[in-house]
């Protein structure tokens, strides 16, 4: 039984790594790589993991309140789309942050 759980769960929990792991190194790219020392980085990436710990929980809630049948359209759009939105906008400032630091460095 429990090489079956493996072989049923292996898929899923292998997607939803990538997931998460990519998410994180997307919402990192608003980090500049030539702004502050070692520790300034570090800590503002454990920042945005905190932040991105509270969004992805937020986001969970949402899918499963989802099965609830009290709650309204504008409830749910609250608790999936906001994390969703803040995310979005952190990864294309980021994306900015990023092309416009390469830019920079590829000029000099």
């Amino acid at each position: 039984m429990g090489c079956l759980f493996n072989i049923l769960v292996l898929p899923f929990e292998f997607i939803l790594e990538e997931i998460i792991g990519n998410w994180f190194v997307s919402m990192t790219w608003i980090v500049p790589k030539n702004i502050g020392g070692k520790f300034f980085r570090f800590f503002l990436k454990f920042l945005i993991a905190i932040e991105m710990i509270i969004l992805a929980l937020f986001f969970v809630i949402g899918i499963i309140s989802a099965i609830s049948p009290d709650l309204t359209v504008w409830d749910l759009c609250k608790l999936i789309f906001i994390p969703l939105g803040i995310s979005i906008v952190q990864i294309l400032v980021g994306a900015i942050v990023k092309f416009a630091s390469n830019k920079d460095n590829s000029d000099t």
